[in-house]
C-alpha cells in the first residue's frame, strides 16, 4: 500500500505570472513559502455536467462540460511577519491573478494560477490560536512536476 501523509506539505505563492503556463514557465518565476499553514485543501479540479432529461423516458443523460480547476481553503496561524502571508494579504487586495506552487512532501510540484479572495483572521476562543483563514480560486490549468 502506498499511502502517503501530509506532514511536508508547503505552499509558495508568486506576484509573477509564467510566460508559459508549464514547467519552464512556472520554474522560471519566484516564489515565496506561505509560513505556518495548518490547512491546504484540494489540489485539483473537477469537471460539470450537461445533463438533459429525456421525455419519453425520464433518462437523464450526463456529458462532461466546462472543468473548474477547483479552491484551496487555507487555514494557517497569523503570522505578520511571515513574507508569503504579506504577499497573501497583498493578493487579497488585488483583482490579478498571483502564481502558486504546492510541494508534496515527495517533492512533486503543483503549479497553477489563482485569485486570493479572503484573507480573514479567525478569533475564536482563549483556547485557541490565532488564525488567518485564505480561499484561493484557481483560475489555470494545474501543473503537476514529478519529485526529482
Amino acid at each position: 500500500m502506498a499511502v502517503e501523509g501530509s506532514l511536508g506539505t508547503t505552499f509558495h505563492i508568486s506576484a509573477g505570472i509564467p510566460a508559459t503556463e508549464d514547467q519552464a514557465g512556472y520554474e522560471a518565476l519566484t516564489f515565496t513559502k506561505v509560513g505556518e499553514i495548518t490547512t491546504l485543501g484540494e489540489i485539483g479540479g473537477v469537471w460539470n455536467n450537461a445533463t438533459a432529461t429525456l421525455l419519453e423516458t425520464g433518462t437523464i443523460i450526463k456529458r462532461k462540460s466546462s472543468r473548474d480547476n477547483g479552491d484551496l481553503s487555507m487555514q494557517m496561524l497569523k503570522d505578520t511577519t511571515d513574507a508569503g502571508q504579506i504577499i497573501m494579504r497583498a493578493a487579497e487586495d488585488s483583482r490579478d491573478p498571483y502564481s502558486i506552487k504546492a510541494v508534496e512532501p515527495d517533492g512533486t510540484s503543483h503549479y497553477s494560477q489563482a485569485l486570493v479572495n479572503s484573507y480573514r483572521v479567525a478569533t475564536n476562543t482563549a483556547e485557541d490560536m490565532k488564525f488567518a483563514n485564505a480561499d484561493v480560486a484557481v483560475t489555470a490549468d494545474w501543473v503537476e512536476v514529478a519529485a526529482p
